[in-house]
């Protein structure tokens, strides 16, 4: 690898990384109080099997964090990735953010655990993006998981990423029986 070869990649790296972290912090910076209240903690109410799920998946996150880490910056396990593959990466992680994002602001009873807030009048919500999509949220955050590897340059992040995606998966099957349109 050449200097300038080097140069780049290092570029690419921090402008991925870079990337990723400011659409982080926006989407942080953009919950109202009350939501982000909501967010923070598992409420009242929350089943253990959610509670279990909430726990592994963000074990999952942090493993796929440390694991990119190590593959595309230290370790090099995975081969450099073309820099459109990078950019395919940063395209599906903010398209997955934003969804995300939507979801949350058009959901007032969007929360980290599958609960019925009965403190708040909860209802399924049905407007904007939950006409088109049951779970949009659901479907951003895997847009976005499957725009992680992409991003960072390592493939063996996928192993936590599909473990995210199983979870996510299950984790309202159980709380489908609590709701009725």
């Amino acid at each position: 690898m050449t200097p300038f070869d080097y140069l780049v990649h290092q570029t690419l790296y921090l402008c991925n990384n870079w990337s990723y972290h400011v659409f982080i912090k926006l989407h942080c910076v953009r919950i109202d109080s009350e939501l982000l209240n909501e967010r923070l903690k598992p409420g009242e109410g929350t089943k253990r099997w959610d509670k279990t799920i909430l726990g592994l998946s963000f074990l999952v996150t942090i493993s796929m964090y440390v694991i990119a880490g190590l593959d595309s910056g230290r370790y090099r396990w995975s081969p450099d990735f073309h820099w459109s593959i990078n950019l395919i990466g940063i395209i599906l992680t903010i398209l997955g953010q934003l969804l995300f994002l939507v979801a949350q602001k058009q959901n007032r009873f969007f929360s980290s655990t599958v609960r019925i807030q009965t403190n708040r009048e909860h209802v399924v919500c049905q407007t904007g993006l939950y006409k088109t999509v049951r779970y949009p949220a659901y479907l951003g955050s895997i847009i976005q998981s499957l725009g992680f590897p992409l991003l960072f340059g390592s493939l063996w992040s996928i192993i936590p990423i599909c473990l995210s995606i199983v979870l996510l998966g299950n984790k309202d099957k159980p709380g489908r029986q609590n709701f009725k349109k």
